[in-house]
């Protein structure tokens, strides 16, 4: 399949108006902050549909295991370690966390009965433009984070987490970010 000259353009108002639309009803406790700080360019070059499904699942992986506080999902950027602009997407929640050992298996397919993952501090960086097509995760098949490292991957993005308590995605390096 190939893809439109339009879903190139992922433009920034629209992104953050059909994610406010799809999370608005989607079953949860806590409210859902979603911010774009200013430096934030109105609209970049990438696929459109593939960054939406990416955030889409972050949010309602948080949503799944959040009682009480709130989850916030930041479009921001940041400078790279070759010093490039990078656009960050970040969700962050008041989950409970996640355990150490399950740290390695957090963007894996698992299925929800044998080991309901979620991650409490998200955050996905997105560089390159795509190419690929997307095979749609099941809700609730425990498949939210392995969609997101799919989708993330084909367009040459980096995703992972940041444990609770860690200010910097820089202070967690390779072990959680791929």
């Amino acid at each position: 399949a190939s893809t439109s000259a339009s879903s190139l353009v992922v433009r920034v108002d629209d992104l953050v108006r059909n994610l406010n639309m799809v999370m608005e009803p989607f079953p949860k406790q806590v409210p859902i902050i979603i911010t774009v700080d200013p430096s934030v360019p109105s609209e970049f070059i990438s696929d459109d549909m593939k960054i939406f499904r990416a955030a889409t699942n972050y949010m309602t992986n948080a949503c799944a295991k959040t009682e009480t506080g709130s989850i916030h999902f930041r479009i921001t950027t940041r400078m790279s370690v070759e010093n490039e602009p990078e656009l960050l997407f970040e969700c962050e929640d008041t989950g409970p966390g996640v355990d150490i050992a399950k740290y390695a298996y957090l963007f894996k397919p698992v299925s929800v009965e044998s080991d309901p993952l979620r991650v409490s501090a998200s955050h996905t960086k997105l560089t390159e433009v795509p190419s690929g097509a997307f095979r749609a995760a099941v809700q609730n098949s425990g498949l939210g984070l392995y969609s997101v490292a799919t989708q993330i991957g084909s367009i040459g993005g980096k995703y992972g987490f940041r444990p609770r308590g860690i200010i910097s995605g820089d202070d967690v390096k390779n072990a959680q970010e791929t």
